[in-house]
Parts: structure tokens; sequence; C-alpha cells
């Protein structure tokens, strides 16, 4: 019975990371068919034939900690972030690293680096847009961010 249960739990978490993984790609390709308000976690209305989105069916929450991943190459230099949960929630953001060798870069990240945090608490996610003029770092961002929080992942259904 037990061993029944535990192999559900898998199936089940199999599943959510299958979800949050193809929701990323299809961010990632410029799909406009993720919503993340909150904590959702949404896919294209079109893929389920009911009333409810895929969104509706699975709710992201997060575990308290902060959780960091490897950095990530952002072209002119590499981008780390820690992302710290309290409360389920995204409470701060923190540039671990980010380009910085270059003047061009160190401005570009100034004005980049507090719009990027301040959207990634704000949507509860790393479905944050793209900051003009900071593409690479936007893009590094996110990656970092997604891997971080991936680690603090709790699936509810």
């Amino acid at each position: 019975m037990k061993t029944e249960i535990k192999n559900i739990k898998k199936v089940v978490l199999s599943f959510a990371v299958a979800v949050v993984f193809m929701s990323y790609i299809i961010y990632q390709q410029g799909g406009k068919g993720i919503s993340s308000p909150g904590n959702n976690i949404a896919v294209d209305p079109s893929v389920y034939n009911g009333n409810k989105t895929a969104g509706t069916l699975f709710q992201a929450v997060y575990k308290d900690g902060q959780y960091t991943e490897d950095s990530v190459n952002a072209a002119y230099g590499n981008v780390q972030v820690a992302v710290t949960v309290s409360g389920g929630k995204i409470t701060d953001v923190q540039f671990l690293d980010h380009p910085k060798s270059r003047s061009t870069s160190v401005g570009i990240n100034n004005y980049a680096m507090p719009i990027l945090k301040s959207e990634a608490i704000q949507s509860q996610s790393a479905h944050v847009n793209t900051v003009t003029g900071a593409t690479y770092t936007s893009a590094a961002f996110i990656n970092s961010l997604t891997s971080s929080l991936l680690k603090s992942l709790i699936l509810q259904i």
C-alpha cells in the first residue's frame, strides 16, 4: 500500500514538473498562453477542453528558504540570482553576479536589475518582461530565477 502511494506521488510530481517545463518552453518562445498573476501556472487555454484552464488545476507553492542556481551566461558576463521565499511567496531576489566588466554593462544592469527584481516579486514567478537594452541580462535572469524557483516548488492539486 505504501509503495502504491509513493508511486502515485512520483507520477503526480513528474506530471507537475512536465507542466512547469512546458509552461517555461512556451514562455521562452514568446507564447501568450502563459499567465502568472499569482502563483498560478497556466498554459494555453485551448489545451483544456472544459471551462477551466490548466492553471486552475494546479497551483505552485514555494517552500520557504533561499535558493540559488549556477550562474547563467549573459554574453557580457554571468548572471546569478538568489531568491528568498517566505510564507510561500517570493519576498526578495538578489543578484549574486551580473555583468560588470564594462562601463556600459554596469550602466545597463544598474537600470535593469531593479526592474527585473520588482517584476519577479510582483508576478511571484520568473514570468517577467525583458528590459529593453538589457536583453541578455533579462534572459539570463529569467533562466537563473526559473532554475532557483524549481528547487523550491511544491505542487498543490
